[in-house]
């Protein structure tokens, strides 16, 4: 019986620590995701567009993928953000963003997108309280 309560208690742990501040999250095309285990904040991607070069292609210059996010928290809209990963500064883009909420200052990261598979669109974000 114990055995069983401590596998409970640490599978909730994991899944908590998965959306925790300064780690890479996934966020899926309009689906809203909980960051931070003590926060009613949570991200929404809304669109994302990639030019960026593919692997196994010659290109002139790399091209750069951009997600936007609307930020809620508790049901109210916060703001919404355009973030870039790959060539930005050549398209005056910026690849982090801050903003704030109850005082209380965040940054956002684009890591990665993905919009290969339409039925599974996303973007990888890290967010760091500041």
């Amino acid at each position: 019986m114990a055995i069983v309560i401590v596998h409970t208690i640490m599978a909730c742990k994991k899944e908590e620590d998965k959306n925790a501040f300064g780690k890479k999250v996934m966020l899926y095309l309009n689906q809203s995701t909980q960051i931070g285990n003590e926060s009613n904040l949570n991200f929404k991607l809304k669109k994302v567009s990639d030019s960026r070069c593919r692997q196994d292609m010659i290109c002139i210059w790399e091209g750069y993928a951009s997600a936007d996010i609307q930020i809620t928290n508790a049901g109210t809209v916060i703001t919404s953000l355009e973030i870039c990963t790959g060539g930005c500064t050549a398209v005056n883009k910026q690849t982090q963003q801050t903003f704030t909420v109850n005082n209380k200052s965040y940054s956002v990261l684009l890591n990665d997108v993905n919009n290969e598979d339409p039925a599974r669109v996303y973007a990888v974000v890290t967010v760091t309280p500041k």
